[in-house]
């Protein structure tokens, strides 16, 4: 072998060398990127579900208290889920009704302004 051909198989070993560093390199790369793609996808999951939740399933209380009678009214953004009372009564379905017709917040304003009026006790 001459000198020409030895450095011929230099040159083709060197270059086979590199390829194969770079191939190398390339997979953390795109590992990287992978896990960058999947971190930011669950996320992006949980905090839609996190909206969901809140808009569609948090359910919130309303607490009147007074010597007549207690009663705490369980609601989410669409209707009266449950109540629990001492001494008052509630007709769920025709408070649904309003309650629909009125929307949340007008509802529990207005429940709370009759409470106060009826009984002289706020409600929380």
């Amino acid at each position: 072998m001459n000198d020409y051909e030895s450095a011929f198989i230099q040159d083709v070993r060197n270059q086979v060398t590199q390829e194969v560093q770079a191939a190398t390199s390339k997979k953390p790369k795109k590992k990287k990127v992978l896990a960058i793609v999947v971190v930011i996808s669950v996320l992006t999951v949980a905090l839609i579900s996190v909206f969901i939740w809140s808009v569609f399933f948090k359910q919130s209380s309303l607490i009147c208290s007074s010597d007549k009678g207690d009663i705490t009214i369980y609601y989410n953004h669409s209707k009266i889920t449950d109540y629990k009372s001492n001494g008052m009564e509630l007709n769920i379905e025709e408070q649904n009704k309003i309650f629909s017709k009125l929307g949340s917040e007008e509802y529990i304003k207005q429940f709370k302004s009759w409470h106060k009026k009826t009984t002289g006790a706020d409600c929380k």
